[in-house]
């Protein structure tokens, strides 16, 4: 959900930070909440305006008794030594004609790419930030830092030990047929 918004909001000449006004939220960390919990309004207006039906833009959000667990938290003021809300794969997005943030990506239980096979990043390399498109002001694509402009593209690669890719292939797996059973 908050990566399609923050493309609708530049595709539509608005940069991140005051879309939030125009879906009338609040400051801060509007997409990323809007992720776990869509208002109902907020889903009516998108529906209206851009003509996705409630419920694909209902499905986009990450809600569910299941899958809330395993979020990575939300947070503002986040140390240098805890992970941020959002991970990301620098091959991912250098691939995607239009780069976006993916779901599992938000996963606490996901470590790494399961595509590249490489270690997902969870802030910007050059000034060591966390991942806040939400919070961008300029008119910019969301792969660039909201802080110093960084690509995130660009992002050198990191190597995460075949044990411990297996070990959350397993992990996924798991979580996988127990959403399936409806569990939490």
């Amino acid at each position: 959900m908050s990566s399609w918004l923050h493309r609708l909001a530049i595709a539509n000449g608005i940069a991140p930070r005051p879309f939030a006004s125009v879906l009338e939220l609040g400051d801060g960390m509007w997409s990323p909440r809007l992720d776990l919990r869509l208002p109902r309004e907020v889903a009516t207006l998108l529906t209206d305006r851009t003509d996705v039906p409630h419920e694909t833009i209902s499905a986009m959000a990450m809600t569910g008794p299941a899958l809330t667990p395993l979020l990575l938290p939300l947070r503002e003021n986040v140390r240098r030594n805890r992970s941020t809300w959002m991970q990301y794969c620098p091959q991912c997005l250098a691939g995607d004609e239009v780069p976006y943030f993916r779901r599992p990506w938000r996963l606490a239980t996901r470590i790494s790419c399961f595509v590249h096979g490489r270690g997902l990043r969870d802030r910007c390399p050059a000034c060591r930030s966390g991942i806040a498109s939400f919070d961008q002001t300029e008119l910019m694509p969301q792969h660039f830092c909201a802080r110093c402009a960084f690509d995130l593209r660009t992002a050198s690669k990191v190597f995460v030990k075949t044990s411990a890719r297996r070990l959350e292939r397993s992990i996924d797996d798991i979580c996988k047929v127990e959403m399936a059973k409806g569990r939490s």
